[in-house]
């Protein structure tokens, strides 16, 4: 792993709930505009908005889906031991390439779903749905567990929540 991402992932176990959650969006951030370069995108004004986000350190690392599926992974470890932030982490764990998240996504959600809150089922539901961008759906298709999943969540209390794993589930079920 890049030093620069180490010295990033640090800030994933910090006690300052401020820190922690800027390094959430820098590792989003950075997985997602990776993700677009390696989709082929080369629109600079698209590429100038992540320096908003991201320092000149970060906006120059190139990461090949490798390299995606280490942070992942990093995020995937704190969400398992149920941090604070699982469910920040689970929305910047959708900004990378299916091929370096999707199927510790899709674990991550079989073992853990029924102990999820409603934000973090949600922001589950919403990375899985970006994934499906890249046609994923067959995969997905075959998970019960994760068909299991979406139909508890479509019928959750909060709108947002079964709006989205009604949305996500149709899609899968289309296949």
């Amino acid at each position: 792993m890049k030093s620069e991402i180490k010295d990033l992932i640090v800030y994933l176990d910090s006690e300052d709930f401020d820190e922690k959650n800027i390094a959430i969006i820098e590792v989003a951030s950075l997985l997602e505009m990776n993700t677009y370069i390696l989709n082929g995108g080369k629109d600079p004004s698209r590429l100038e908005e992540y320096k908003i986000y991201l320092d000149e350190d970060l906006i120059s690392i190139r990461l090949d889906i490798e390299e995606q599926a280490e942070i992942i992974d990093e995020l995937i470890n704190r969400i398992r031991a149920k941090d604070e932030l699982s469910s920040s982490m689970l929305w910047a764990i959708g900004k990378g390439r299916p091929e370096a998240g999707l199927v510790r996504l899709v674990e991550t959600i079989t073992a853990c779903w029924d102990e999820f809150n409603d934000e973090e089922a949600y922001q589950s539901i919403i990375s899985m749905e970006n994934y499906m961008d890249y046609d994923v759906r067959k995969t997905l298709s075959k998970e019960e567990e994760i068909i299991r999943f979406l139909k508890s969540k479509s019928e959750a209390v909060d709108q947002r929540l079964w709006e989205v794993a009604k949305r996500v589930l149709s899609k899968l079920l289309k296949v």
